[in-house]
């Protein structure tokens, strides 16, 4: 008994002294106490600013893994004089392989430390190499198979805008030429950058919901918001949309978990401006 006791402390303390040692450290990797990769970061310009995290090999200097921002865009309808950022994703490429692909955004305080730990979880720093079944761990770690319904949704929302936006060219003519970019609401005025698209008008107020007119920037009524305080929601009723029942109402819900999940109060702006981008992604507005 004593000499099997003995054995398993040899053999945990033997599994001790060889356990790999992987560390990173303001952007560069050790492995073994020996300097092993470095984590470049590169901020790229244009409008929209993307950041470039490449690992490479302190032997040979090669690339192993870059990691990419990368926009997703929706299609411009005919009144937007550019494509509207849709979302974010990363681009992962193994230049060494040839291999690329897109994952989900990988949200983390600092990114390459948990890239550098994901790496070693799959058992890359064992001997350096990425290999494809690597590569293919380290992107099913972080979710590829989700991509693949977002750039599904993407192109369903394509087909969804540019219907709405038709039924509602015909309904109330066209809209002006704009570019695209943030949406938001102060003092019920609708705004993309800097200009104004349309405003929220009250138009009753009730002791269960209050009723806003919306206005497009034609100064047409296209429909209607209606506030239900009590119940932190909302609906959008469209004009466009009275004939088909399943689009009819489109609720929106302004429930904000907070510190210690306490519910956090919206101003009323904050919550049009909820359903302005709902107009304005769909195709409405």
């Amino acid at each position: 008994m004593k000499r099997y006791i003995c054995l398993v402390i040899y053999f945990a303390f033997s599994t001790c002294l060889s356990a790999q040692k992987v560390k990173y450290k303001k952007g560069k990797i050790s492995v073994d106490k020996k300097d092993a990769f470095i984590f470049d970061k590169e901020k790229q310009g244009g409008l929209f600013g993307t950041k470039v995290l490449t690992l490479s090999s302190v032997q040979n200097n090669q690339d192993v893994l870059v990691v990419t921002d990368t926009a997703l865009f929706l299609k411009p309808l005919p009144f937007e004089a550019s494509a509207r950022l849709h979302g974010w994703v990363h681009k992962v490429e193994a230049p060494e392989l040839g291999k690329k692909t897109m994952i989900p955004l990988m949200e983390a305080l600092n990114f390459r430390k948990k890239i550098t730990k994901e790496l070693e979880s799959i058992g890359f720093f064992k001997t350096n190499v990425m290999t494809e079944e690597l590569f293919g761990e380290f992107v099913s770690k972080n979710n590829e198979e989700k991509i693949g319904k977002m750039l599904s949704y993407l192109d369903s929302l394509n087909e969804i805008r540019l219907d709405n936006y038709n039924r509602t060219a015909e309904l109330f003519g066209e809209l002006p030429k704009r570019s695209t970019g943030d949406v938001s609401v102060k003092d019920g005025v609708i705004k993309e950058k800097l200009a104004d698209i349309g405003k929220f008008k009250r138009e009753k107020k009730g002791s269960y919901a209050t009723v806003y007119q919306i206005i497009n920037i034609n100064k047409d009524v296209i429909g209607k918001f209606v506030h239900i305080p009590s119940e932190s929601r909302a609906n959008v009723q469209l004009l466009v949309n009275e004939i088909d029942e399943e689009k009819k109402l489109h609720w929106l819900n302004f429930k904000v978990k907070g510190t210690f999940s306490k519910t956090q109060s919206m101003t009323l702006d904050e919550k049009m401006a909820i359903a302005a981008n709902y107009l304005v992604t769909n195709g409405y507005m």
